[in-house]
């Protein structure tokens, strides 16, 4: 249990590492209402249109404005803000109940916390916050449980999405497999009841090789010919990267008469303006998705409650007034 200065300092850490969104990330707007909404938790208070350009650009010298012109660059300012409200009303639309945060309703042009915060609330906090880890850079225990509790996330939310009679072995931060990465693929091949190529020896070390879950629907008949999925749940910013690593796999392990289904967990928020997810030719491999929304989907923040990471989070909403 954390001590209440520990929390305030973990606040003010994250009001202080909160950093300029690059546009160049996956989608520049979702960084922006991620970079706002991250402004709105960590100040605890209401923030309005002139403070988002008061922070998103003014207090940034590596602007992406290039305007010569004063006016000219607030004009482009304020219609990055409008952007950012746009893309706010959007999530409010898309999450519903779950969204924690909401737009003054008055004039739309200021966001807030709302004040009936539920437990899928929290849960979108720490995605939010997973998915910008940068902001916790420093506190290492904080940020290492929160990428192995997305782990574990991912694990559960597979569990709910695949067929009941499914079997998911985690091999990467909460592995249950131990010993090397050929000593994983190995015991993973024997569950799937695969062979194992010759070039499994190129595997090494102790990591994954970009696998971070296996899961597969089995038949009866106990044949390596079924459904195979080799998952990465990763937090990291250059995911579109690493969506191909898990097809390394297929290098290793031969199924019968089938080929593998990469998945990667994200906890990004990725949904286009027809609430849809967003599909770029940059996601390597043609990997089956799952973002922030797809997650909250398939998992309840009541099935959360006994994770360390959204405890941690939870206290640090609850902590506005301790001292």
């Amino acid at each position: 249990m954390m001590t209440n200065s520990q929390l305030n300092a973990i606040r003010d850490r994250i009001e202080g590492k909160i950093s300029f969104p690059e546009a160049k990330k996956l989608d520049g707007i979702t960084y922006y209402a991620d970079y706002v909404e991250l402004l709105v938790f960590s100040k605890k208070e209401e923030i309005g249109k002139s403070d988002i350009i008061k922070y998103l650009f003014h207090t940034n010298t590596s602007s992406i404005m290039q305007t010569g012109s004063i006016s000219a660059r607030d004009d482009e300012f304020e219609t990055y803000v409008d952007d950012c409200l746009s893309e706010i009303l959007r999530r409010i639309s898309v999450f519903g109940d779950k969204y924690p945060f909401e737009l003054c309703k008055d004039t739309f042009s200021a966001v807030r916390l709302k004040d009936d915060i539920n437990n899928d609330c929290v849960l979108y906090l720490q995605l939010l916050i997973s998915s910008n880890l940068s902001v916790v850079h420093g506190f290492d225990l904080i940020e290492f449980e929160l990428t192995k509790e997305f782990e574990l996330i991912s694990e559960n939310v597979l569990r709910t999405f695949l067929p009941r009679h499914s079997e998911i072995i985690p091999i990467g931060k909460n592995s249950q497999i131990s010993g090397s990465a050929q000593d994983k693929i190995k015991a993973v091949a024997a569950k799937l009841n695969g062979d194992v190529y010759e070039s499994v020896d190129y595997a090494t070390g102790n990591q994954e090789c970009g696998v971070d879950l296996v899961a597969h629907i089995p038949f009866k008949d106990h044949s390596s010919n079924r459904m195979v999925f080799y998952c990465q749940c990763s937090c990291a910013n250059d995911i579109r990267k690493k969506c191909g690593e898990p097809q390394s796999w297929n290098e290793f392990i031969h199924l019968q008469n089938i080929s593998s289904q990469t998945v990667v967990f994200f906890p990004y928020h990725y949904i286009a303006e027809n609430g849809r997810v967003r599909f770029s030719s940059h996601f390597v491999g043609n990997p089956l998705i799952f973002e922030r929304k797809r997650i909250m989907d398939y998992l309840s923040g009541d099935n959360c409650e006994s994770m360390n990471g959204y405890n941690l989070v939870k206290s640090l909403l609850n902590c506005y007034n301790c001292e």
